[in-house]
């Protein structure tokens, strides 16, 4: 039947309980609704001031939000968006001072604290606005840029390529040859140079990633480049005090050496700039002064909350009938469930355990080939143990028919089926024994097949195979039932006569 099955008991008891305990969380949810209802009247103001907080809150929360989408990305709908959710955090603001529980808990001052703080914030965000959307007062080391390094990079491209144009002639001598390269190299590694600073640039606005990853990187192969430039330069200068340039390279060499050292002196500018924490100037107003608002606010809505948690406890009086009826019931459920836990034990016990430890022991028993005693467990009343012992039983009988197969395997040999070496041994072992207690004569013969080692040769193992085969056959046929033979390895057999005489050992040899 259903019951006899261990899913079915189990079932069954937990249908029981899942009934008692709903019943019992039906019947405290029904007392804690008519309570509720009750203190519905005593709890309606602080809950108008809960959402005036929560409002406030998402205003603020949204608007931080907005502001750092707007820092992201400069767009007017961000802008329009904080600016609204500064307004509705003032208007709620207004509206929770107006509150008589304000008034009476002594909180009235931190709320115009937080109003002005919100009026304080909402005036640093659109100067912060006016810092993200001016270029020139986000980086203020753009009009170095701009005004400096970009003339002195055009500077020295067109002084060097006016001084490579000075040598372009078709008949020049390896001097000339030598200035012009120089002109060239000196302007290629100039715009190597250029391209590593604006990488560097890139790097420092976060466009690649990481900032600190690139910078190192860029800063080492502007130096390296300038450090060429120099050198170029002065190879270039040595010509001039030969007075191998003439006059367009002459003024080239001076531009270029002049512009090289201007730019040079705002890129270690643009440097310091940047080591010195001013790169950007949205950064220090946000750390120095946007931030610290943020937390003012938090800090004024985190005692507003306090203060509402202690309102709370002063409510708590009123549900400890409530607590304590629901304390008894929940004991109840405890000891009913510790009943049921109980009562499971014994089940397991009985039903499960116990059998299940009477199949172990039946393993253990079959280890050493004992009775197991197991059949007697095949009326148990549960269909799981039933099919348990019923599993084992059989396994147990393929375990010892793979057994058997394991020892004939490792006691015979697989080409001729005769004993291998390990039977001979055992048997040789037993029959010395037997002989020296009975006093009866015992015979060992061995041999081997002549020109085996040529049959293989010549036609073959598997004939060979077929010859040992054979050879077998023809043994056991010459001797008696109760003689041995065993096959000890290649072409190598042995006879083990018990009970014999020497002429029957000898005609046997024969």
């Amino acid at each position: 039947g259903f019951l006899n099955s261990l899913r079915g008991r189990y079932l069954a008891i937990a249908g029981a309980l899942a009934f008692v305990i709903l019943s019992s969380a039906w019947t405290a949810q029904f007392y804690l609704s008519r309570t509720e209802t009750q203190s519905r009247v005593n709890i309606k103001i602080r809950n108008e001031v809960i959402e005036y907080s929560r409002r406030i809150r998402n205003a603020i929360w949204q608007a931080e939000n907005a502001q750092k989408d707007f820092l992201l990305t400069p767009l007017q709908t961000y802008q329009y968006t904080y600016n609204k959710n500064f307004e509705s955090a003032l208007r709620n603001t207004s509206a929770l001072k107006e509150i008589t529980w304000i008034r009476n808990t002594g909180l009235e001052n931190d709320i115009e604290e937080l109003y002005a703080n919100i009026i304080i914030l909402k005036q640093a965000t659109a100067e912060l606005a006016g810092i993200r959307s001016n270029i020139e007062r986000l980086f203020p080391t753009i009009p170095t840029l701009r005004n400096i390094m970009s003339a002195d990079n055009q500077g020295f491209y067109t002084a060097a390529t006016l001084g490579l144009n000075e040598f372009s002639g078709s008949s020049m001598d390896q001097s000339a040859l030598e200035i012009r390269e120089l002109f060239a190299r000196s302007r290629h590694e100039w715009v190597r140079m250029i391209s590593s600073f604006r990488l560097y640039l890139l790097n420092l606005m976060g466009i690649f990633g990481n900032p600190g990853t690139g910078l190192q990187t860029q800063i080492d192969n502007i130096n390296i480049q300038y450090q060429q430039i120099q050198q170029m330069l002065g190879t270039l200068d040595a010509r001039e005090q030969q007075r191998l340039l003439g006059l367009q390279g002459s003024q080239s060499l001076y531009d270029m050496k002049q512009t090289a050292d201007d730019w040079w002196k705002a890129y270690e500018k643009i440097r310091a700039t940047h080591t010195s924490g001013e790169w950007r100037a949205d950064i220090p107003f946000i750390k120095n002064t946007i931030r610290p608002l943020y937390d003012k606010i938090w800090r004024h809505l985190l005692e507003l909350d306090q203060s509402l948690g202690k309102s709370f406890s002063e409510d708590l009086n009123s549900l400890t009938r409530v607590a304590r009826s629901s304390t008894y019931a929940l004991w109840g459920l405890v000891i009913l469930l510790l009943l049921a836990v109980l009562a499971g034990y014994y089940i397991l016990q009985r039903k499960i355990l116990q059998p299940v430890s009477t199949v172990t022991r039946a393993l253990r028993s079959e280890i050493w080939e004992k009775d197991t005693g197991i059949e007697n467990l095949l009326s148990a009343q549960l269909e799981e143990t039933h099919d348990l012992i019923q599993a084992f039983t059989d396994t147990s009988q393929k375990i010892r028919e793979r057994q058997s197969q394991l020892e004939y395997q490792a006691t015979h040999d697989a080409l001729t089926r005769l004993p291998n070496r390990v039977q001979l041994m055992d048997y040789l072992e037993k029959e010395i024994i037997h002989a020296s207690s009975q006093k009866s004569p015992l015979a060992l013969l061995l041999l081997d097949l002549d020109r085996f080692k040529e049959i293989n040769d010549t036609l073959g193992h598997q004939l060979g195979d077929k010859v040992l085969q054979e050879v077998s056959k023809r043994l056991l046929s010459c001797l008696r039932q109760t003689d041995f033979v065993a096959r000890l390895g290649g072409d190598e057999f042995a006879l083990l006569l018990s009970g014999t005489t020497i002429s029957y050992a000898e005609e046997a040899a024969q």
